[in-house]
């Protein structure tokens, strides 16, 4: 810290000596306007990852400090609204702090399909978070489920009920209004129309504030979250340890309430869920096959992404048995903090999200200032290749090089041990 205040305090007498006495730097008051290039010169030292173009981009994403100064001056931080619910902080026997807390809800009918962005209740206060785990819950006639230490329990929403084809935890940054009336709504339904694209790449703050990557897409920069998989406490499917997410000392993921308010920052689940009570082809239906959920992509695309996103953006939905009962289903992300309070012996970690389809041909794949990308091995694998180019699959087909969020894997042929294998870097 001292040798990062050193360096600026270096670039501000740089400035004062290369600005005009009157500065008057867009129409800024002298002070402001170094104080504003002495932190953007700062910022950009601290991207060893990219320069050039692409730095300057960082500066003005979510999270960058121009983002930030805009808040500070003009558009405010994130206003207290109620968001979900959450328990009571308990103090643990090890010193940690725990809480849990319940999103907004989603409703589906057998069949269909959800992909909301909704903001969530969060700790208060700088905070070191130790562990980290969360759950698909429902509710019991139509009262929504406690806020309980997840996991488990007669709220779980079973597997043959509920498939959670993926749920992310990421940062965001908006002006007050546009978050209060996120809020309001209920989150933002993914529509298939660009609007939330350019929202997405507008509003994501994690590359910035620790949940960075070499791909473009904001919903990549996420803090925890996978699918289907990572969901409850892993001792109870099979696993041994007790929580999805766990951080041994030193080392936690850091999180500052207070800056963040102040910034306009709030966390936000991405939560694609598939309602699949009673449908008649279940691994089509998870496996977001076009022919099963209806919807076409054009002669070469297969399944994936792209024909599930949800039933109101593009009509997709699952098949379901003759006679099924379609009452709507409430469904939550239950999910439960350890943590303590920061101090300078803690060790914050950057969460790093690394996409096996990755053919970016630099870092965030801008058009210049990137980490340069060869991805010799994905060249090298004959397998991949097949599979990622033959566009069976996969989003972001539109750019020449991208992070596509899944490929094609082919049928086994008949007799072989069905081991599919596939390289990257």
């Amino acid at each position: 810290k001292e040798t990062v205040w050193i360096r600026t305090q270096a670039r501000t007498r740089a400035l004062q000596e290369y600005c005009h006495p009157s500065c008057n730097c867009l129409a800024m008051p002298r002070l402001f306007c170094l104080l504003l290039f002495a932190s953007v010169f700062n910022s950009v030292a601290h991207m060893p990852e990219v320069s050039g173009l692409a730095a300057l981009l960082r500066l003005v994403m979510g999270g960058g400090p121009v983002r930030n100064v805009l808040h500070e001056w003009f558009l405010g931080g994130t206003p207290k609204v109620t968001i979900g619910t959450q328990s009571e902080i308990t103090s643990l026997p090890n010193g940690l702090k725990e809480q849990t807390f319940l999103s907004l809800p989603m409703r589906l009918k057998p069949g269909e399909i959800k992909n909301d962005y909704m903001p969530i209740p969060w700790p208060k206060g700088h905070i070191a978070v130790k562990a980290f785990t969360a759950d698909l819950v429902k509710d019991i006639d139509g009262s929504p489920p406690p806020p309980t230490p997840c996991c488990g329990g007669p709220t779980a929403a079973a597997h043959n009920e509920a498939y959670l084809h993926h749920w992310t935890l990421n940062k965001w940054q908006l002006p007050g209004f546009l978050f209060k009336s996120m809020v309001k709504s209920g989150g933002i339904p993914f529509e298939e129309d660009g609007y939330l694209e350019k929202e997405v790449i507008a509003a994501d703050a994690g590359m910035n504030t620790g949940a960075n990557g070499p791909c473009p897409d904001g919903l990549l920069h996420t803090y925890f979250g996978v699918g289907n998989e990572v969901r409850g406490r892993p001792y109870a499917n099979g696993g041994t340890e007790l929580e999805a997410y766990e951080f041994p000392d030193p080392y936690a993921v850091v999180f500052d309430g207070d800056k963040m308010k102040k910034d306009g920052e709030f966390m936000i689940l991405n939560n694609h869920i598939i309602d699949i009570r009673n449908v008649t082809d279940r691994r089509g239906c998870t496996e977001c096959d076009c022919k099963v959920t209806g919807v076409k992509k054009g002669s070469t695309y297969l399944g994936g992404l792209a024909c599930c996103h949800s039933t109101s953006a593009d009509g997709g939905k699952c098949p379901v048995a003759a006679g099924t009962d379609m009452t709507e289903q409430a469904y939550y992300i239950k999910y439960t903090l350890k943590w303590r309070e920061f101090s300078d012996d803690v060790k914050p970690l950057e969460v790093m999200t690394l996409e096996m389809s990755d053919d970016n041909t630099q870092w965030s794949d801008v058009p210049t200032g990137g980490f340069k990308e060869s991805h010799e091995a994905l060249k090298s694998d004959p397998v991949l290749e097949k599979s990622l180019h033959g566009r069976h699959s996969g989003v972001n087909w539109m750019k020449h090089g991208s992070c596509h969020i899944e490929y094609f894997v082919p049928k086994c042929s008949e007799g072989s041990a069905c081991v599919h294998s596939v390289h990257n870097s």
